[in-house]
């Protein structure tokens, strides 16, 4: 895994020439502390397929009714331990359903397809493990008929 990027010299990203400071004085340092975003989440360098960033935004526009449950019902808005989640987030050569950058956690809502794919589901797991993300998978039907039980469970798995 590669190592987070970070600015040699963070006074240099004030004068007019911001950017071109910015970029001239980004770094690989493998001691380098985790990059800092506006909204106080820690965020390190994930890699991902830059193809995939197309079909993930199709797939926000497009969600299953399981996906877009979770969402409105427990993720959206920081609703769910004030927690920031996105959807249909690329990491490696994949697109997570839910990702917290805080917890560093991936949320998956597995629909019947999954069920004939357990292999590719456990090498996808660990692929992700292997960035240091925790994965937690749900059914579609835990989600459809006890919404409640995925939200207490969440928690108890977070606290």
């Amino acid at each position: 895994m590669g190592s987070p990027l970070r600015c040699s010299d963070p006074s240099a990203v004030r004068g007019k020439d911001a950017s071109a400071s910015l970029v001239s004085n980004i770094q690989r340092d493998a001691q380098a502390p985790p990059l800092i975003r506006g909204g106080g989440e820690e965020l390190s360098f994930l890699p991902y397929n830059t193809r995939l960033t197309i079909l993930s935004r199709a797939n926000r526009k497009n969600p299953t009714a399981a996906e877009q449950k979770v969402w409105f019902e427990v993720l959206r808005a920081r609703q769910f331990a004030a927690y920031k989640f996105l959807r249909q987030k690329p990491i490696d050569q994949f697109i997570v359903d839910f990702y917290c950058a805080k917890l560093r956690l991936v949320i998956e809502v597995d629909g019947d397809s999954h069920a004939e794919n357990i292999s590719g589901d456990n090498e996808r797991t660990q692929i992700l493990q292997g960035h240091g993300l925790t994965v937690i998978r749900y059914t579609n039907h835990d989600v459809m008929h006890n919404i409640s039980g995925v939200y207490d469970d969440l928690l108890a798995r977070i606290s």
